[in-house]
């Protein structure tokens, strides 16, 4: 039986931030973890998009591994996949899907497992000298704008939010911000503010 070649499945790069995910309510973004797929080879990046503890199926029986990475830009995640490929490779080389009775699960001969073990250690070295452009810069919208607050007229439409947003995050972005949260909100807390100095009679006939 032929063996199996890691597959690396790049990030689309104009998506810079595509890895960086906070769900509502979290004060951190999710991990980031670089996987390997032991069904079909792939090499992919992507968030853990589970809250908690808690983990795929497929992590659980051993037959998608994964090595937790910082947030990364996408063409750093893409350069990444590319310098760890031949390790991966070994790694692959040496496990098999095999049933345990129960389950489809992963297994890796000591080899292997110690590849995984020197990628782990490479990969923590990798991220104490990590270069900041690498990481995705996020701001928090009301932080970046409050030494000096943008004013938006109080009869500005919604739509027009969303262009005065659009303009601030290329500005922003032009600074080195990949990513302001909570944008359009912040805008819309202007918006209400400007409303609140006209008064709430001039404020019901906009």
């Amino acid at each position: 039986m032929e063996k199996l070649k890691v597959k690396l499945v790049r990030l689309n790069e104009e998506g810079v931030h595509d890895l960086y995910v906070k769900y509502d309510g979290q004060t951190s973004p999710q991990g980031v973890n670089l996987c390997l797929d032991l069904d079909d080879g792939r090499v992919y990046c992507e968030p853990d998009f589970i809250l908690g503890s808690g983990m795929p199926m497929t992590v659980f029986h051993g037959r998608l591994l994964r090595w937790g990475i910082p947030v990364l830009k996408t063409a750093a995640a893409n350069k990444l996949m590319e310098e760890v490929e031949p390790l991966l490779q070994r790694i692959l080389d040496g496990s098999e899907v095999v049933f345990d009775g129960s389950n489809l699960v992963g297994d890796l001969n000591e080899e292997a497992q110690e590849y995984s073990l020197e990628l782990e250690s490479f990969l923590d070295q990798r991220w104490r000298l990590v270069e900041p452009e690498d990481l995705v810069n996020v701001w928090d919208a009301y932080e970046w704008f409050d030494p000096c607050p943008v004013r938006v007229d109080a009869r500005a439409t919604d739509e027009e939010l969303e262009e005065i947003a659009q303009n601030l995050t290329e500005e922003a972005q032009d600074l080195g911000v990949d990513l302001l949260e909570h944008l359009y909100e912040y805008l819309d807390s202007r918006r209400d503010d400007a409303r609140e100095v006209l008064g709430d009679d001039a404020a019901d006939r906009l």
